[in-house]
């Protein structure tokens, strides 16, 4: 974090390291997720430095529930209205904020933690991600009212 990178001290991205584990902090967080049972529902707090406005992924392994979705997108508007583009990293968004995505990984080995929890059976997950070069108080209230909304509706 004070490297303002998610990459660890030898330049990995941890969070595209939960397929091959090269880093000892994904191998030991990977084995301590494994050794419990799988979460009904992942919540992932993210940034992105690129975004203006909130944005969240969305894994589904069951029901279609876009309420849900909308109401966590709604709940962050007083602080960041949703990501103004239809198309986030490489994916069309469903609607404005939200990206509907596969349980498949963008590139076959650069699993996310998401995705890894996703293959072992979660059946729900949210990435919730707030614009970097945004203030981090407002960044931080954003957050709370999207896990707030997630706890609501999941």
């Amino acid at each position: 974090m004070a490297g303002g990178t998610r990459d660890n001290a030898d330049g990995i991205d941890l969070n595209r390291d939960y397929w091959t584990r090269r880093t000892p902090e994904v191998r030991a967080h990977a084995a301590w997720l494994e050794s419990r049972s799988c979460p009904p529902i992942f919540l992932s707090l993210h940034e992105d430095w690129e975004g203006s406005g909130f944005y969240l992924y969305e894994i589904n392994l069951g029901e279609d529930r876009p309420d849900r979705a909308v109401a966590i997108v709604e709940a962050v508007t007083p602080w960041f209205p949703p990501e103004p583009s239809v198309l986030i990293d490489g994916h069309e968004v469903r609607a404005p904020g939200w990206i509907y995505h596969a349980a498949e990984a963008d590139l076959p080995n650069d699993w996310p933690e998401a995705i890894f929890l996703a293959k072992r059976g979660c059946p729900l997950s949210f990435t919730c991600e707030t614009p970097s070069r945004q203030d981090l108080n407002a960044r931080i209230a954003a957050q709370m009212a999207a896990v707030r909304a997630v706890l609501r509706h999941a």
